[in-house]
């Protein structure tokens, strides 16, 4: 069974690209991986991915085009019920927008064709919208004046931006000083600012 799922994003087709051929860098963009490691971004590079749920898959790059920006990758273990599973991306100009369709194919190893077109589906349609969120929102900036009563930053800032989670997770990391430039504490990574000014 094959499912490919189709996306628009409007961010630049390099951004796009520089994103999703790093094998190794679902982690950054994917809100359901915990980790991801790759031993490279060539034709042959292994990678491993754990999710939230638990789950570890290992994959191999089975194809690379920069030129055409598609790569391929079966993925060999995995807990998930299917067999012969292979993904493929594919980045595309569409007129000062940028496409992207992500594409899995495999074959059921007991379970119903009903509930193999829903995980591969789930593959497809939560790939391209995470990836779709990351780059629209990647280079985002925002500015907070804080005060000594404000406590944290971590704390600042989770209050100014709720339960936002675009924003939380895409903003650029930075060096945050308090106002007589000592630094103030690590914001967890993926939760870092642009720019952050202490109130006089």
């Amino acid at each position: 069974m094959k499912v490919s799922a189709d996306k628009s994003i409007a961010a630049p087709i390099d951004r796009v690209w520089d994103t999703v051929k790093r094998f190794g860098g679902v982690a950054r963009w994917a809100p359901g991986v915990t980790d991801c490691q790759a031993d490279g971004d060539h034709v042959g590079a292994i990678r491993t991915i754990k999710t939230k749920d638990g789950l570890t898959s290992g994959g191999r790059r089975e194809t690379y085009d920069e030129d055409a920006r598609t790569f391929s990758y079966p993925i060999g273990e995995s807990q998930l019920p299917v067999t012969n599973y292979v993904g493929s991306v594919s980045v595309s100009d569409a007129g000062g927008m940028t496409t992207v369709r992500w594409t899995t194919s495999a074959d059921s190893a007991g379970i119903p064709d009903e509930q193999l077109e829903k995980i591969l589906g789930g593959v497809c349609h939560g790939s391209v919208k995470a990836l779709k969120a990351h780059c629209e929102m990647q280079g985002t900036t925002q500015t907070a004046r804080l005060r000594p009563e404000d406590g944290t930053v971590a704390a600042r800032f989770a209050q100014l931006l709720g339960e936002d989670r675009h924003l939380r997770v895409s903003l650029v990391d930075a060096d945050l000083r308090n106002a007589d430039d000592r630094p103030v504490e690590p914001v967890e990574q993926g939760l870092g600012f642009a720019s952050v000014l202490d109130g006089s």
